[in-house]
């Protein structure tokens, strides 16, 4: 369990150049590792001005810009309407953290993830959902 969670390798905090930086991605050959982190730049690229989230304020307003990217990971990995996925942000329910992280559980574990536009993002919206928690604690 500890390998799977681990082997993702999202990088919290760094730009999404350096993100792929010494990076080593599972199922590819460590022969095209370099090429593949470059195929893993181009595909993020969109996302250079990306900051992870540092408050729950930070991690909706992050929520609600990648959006639509996020909701297509989601529709990818779950079985749920994107109608109701919709709503949950829309009303700000703190539960659409256990379905960030379940689709992150059942997405492969393999390194072509990181070709899927926002998954960086989105593997930091699962690592800091304990924000929205905190808030909802007090």
């Amino acid at each position: 369990m500890l390998r799977l969670l681990f082997s993702r390798k999202s990088r919290v905090g760094l730009s999404t150049k350096n993100r792929t930086k010494n990076m080593s991605y599972i199922g590819v050959p460590e022969d095209f590792q370099e090429t593949f982190g470059n195929l893993v730049n181009e595909a993020q690229g969109n996302f250079s001005d990306y900051s992870p989230p540092t408050s729950p304020e930070t991690y909706w307003a992050t929520v609600d810009y990648y959006w639509p990217q996020i909701k297509n990971i989601l529709l990818l990995y779950t079985l749920l309407d994107g109608d109701d996925l919709d709503k949950w942000v829309q009303e700000r329910n703190v539960e659409i953290v256990h379905v960030f992280n379940n689709a992150w559980f059942k997405a492969p574990d393999n390194g072509r993830i990181h070709l899927i536009p926002a998954w960086h993002i989105f593997c930091d919206l699962c690592s800091e959902g304990y924000l929205v928690y905190e808030k909802n604690q007090e």
